[in-house]
């Protein structure tokens, strides 16, 4: 008999216990061996991934729960009782009854009647009452109420408003909408862009939307930054992608270019597999390679580089719930030297008077404003478009980044 859907999202939610690992290679086992109905795997995943958004809270209300100043439990355990305790007080639409029951059944089937009980007792206590949080005027009282690191609510109150904080936050405890980019042929003007945004739920008119070479699924965001750097520019008649998969930048830049010649670069095989099934889809006849970008050899000059660097993923913490975890500054640090290195490769890859774009889906200002600072300062580059920065909000728009940057004409 399958597994059910509340059983594996425990288990994945177990395995990124041990070791921060990725709920959906859990799942995507799950999946491939069992071929559970939809409705099934997408409850998994929103169980599974809503308990690792919110582990903090959940930590912090089980404590009260079982009035102990210290409720030591394994991983196997706290990934039953965390998932359940996700269910009753941050889902609406599952009766308490029937977590409390089938929760109750697994853990006698996974322990043994001893914890049973406790986990019976600590759910029904649970669903009697709405989780407390402790109030929002403090740095700890944000973080455990939004679940989140102190040290990335510290760094985002050091640059913005306490209000706009706690908006971020808000807005990254929700799934955002299911989006596409919707690509048409360009017409050789520049504006407007040939591709615009809009949610899966209004493209009722295409057939088959996931498997359309018109439609690019991809949130708002990330189209509207590269609109942006797309806007009022000669079209590049080479162009380097260095971080290039899973393709958005690359197949972006192709509908508004489509006279460009594009090299893709990734450093990692199994993103390219991803990036080349993508460029087929859209017709994109891109020189692929597999190198490490800070490596990337630099016989051949591009008018076009693109960088969309490796980051915190601090702006897309709603879809990619492990991240929030490593954010901390020994990571930050060395996501920064990775950045810093990249666009100095960059740099060294244009032809006079080549532009640079770098971009990321952070909203830590030490990931890009710092990284444009310190690299202007080096290399001779100067701002030509942007910054352009965007924060999560309660409309689905994520967490992202955009500038151009532009080798200085010898």
């Amino acid at each position: 008999m399958a597994p059910s859907a509340r059983l594996a999202a425990c288990h994945a939610l177990h395995y990124f216990l041990q070791n921060e690992n990725f709920i959906e290679e859990s799942l995507g086992r799950w999946k491939t061996l069992h071929t559970p109905k939809e409705v099934d795997f997408r409850l998994a995943f929103e169980i599974a991934s809503g308990t690792v958004r919110r582990k903090r809270s959940l930590e912090y209300g089980l404590q009260g729960l079982a009035k102990r100043n210290s409720l030591k439990l394994e991983n196997k355990k706290k990934a039953l009782l965390y998932t359940a305790l996700y269910q009753l007080w941050f889902l609406d639409r599952i009766p308490a009854y029937a977590v409390v029951a089938e929760s109750v059944d697994l853990a006698k089937k996974l322990f043994h009647t001893s914890f049973a009980s406790f986990v019976n007792a600590i759910l029904r206590k649970a669903s009697s009452q709405p989780i407390t949080l402790p109030a929002t005027t403090t740095p700890e009282g944000l973080g455990i109420h939004y679940s989140y690191p102190n040290w990335f609510v510290e760094e985002l109150l050091r640059t913005l408003p306490h209000e706009n904080v706690i908006s971020i936050l808000a807005a990254q405890n929700t799934p955002p909408p299911l989006m596409a980019t919707l690509l048409q042929k360009n017409d050789a003007t520049k504006d407007p862009l040939p591709f615009t945004n809009m949610p899966l739920s209004d493209l009722n008119t295409i057939e088959n939307p996931y498997h359309s070479p018109l439609l690019y699924i991809q949130n708002i965001t990330q189209a509207t930054l590269t609109g942006k750097l797309c806007q009022k520019m000669d079209a590049p008649k080479t162009a380097l992608d260095i971080c290039a998969a899973p393709g958005g930048k690359a197949i972006l830049l192709h509908a508004a270019f489509p006279q460009t010649t594009i090299h893709a670069n990734d450093a990692n095989a199994k993103r390219m597999i991803r990036l080349q099934e993508n460029l087929t889809k859209f017709h994109i006849n891109a020189l692929l390679t597999t190198i490490r970008g800070e490596d990337y050899p630099e016989e051949r000059k591009y008018n076009l580089v693109i960088v969309d660097a490796p980051c915190s993923n601090s702006g897309v913490l709603a879809k990619c719930p492990e991240a929030r975890w490593r954010l901390n500054k020994q990571n930050i640090d060395a996501l920064q030297r990775t950045q810093v290195a990249l666009l100095k490769k960059a740099a060294r890859l244009l032809h006079n008077g080549g532009k640079i774009w770098y971009l990321t889906c952070s909203i830590l200002a030490q990931e890009n404003e710092a990284i444009i600072e310190q690299t202007c300062n080096s290399e001779n580059l100067t701002i030509t478009k942007g910054p352009y920065t965007q924060t999560p909000n309660a409309e689905g728009w994520e967490g992202g980044f955009a500038c151009e940057l532009s080798s200085r004409v010898e």
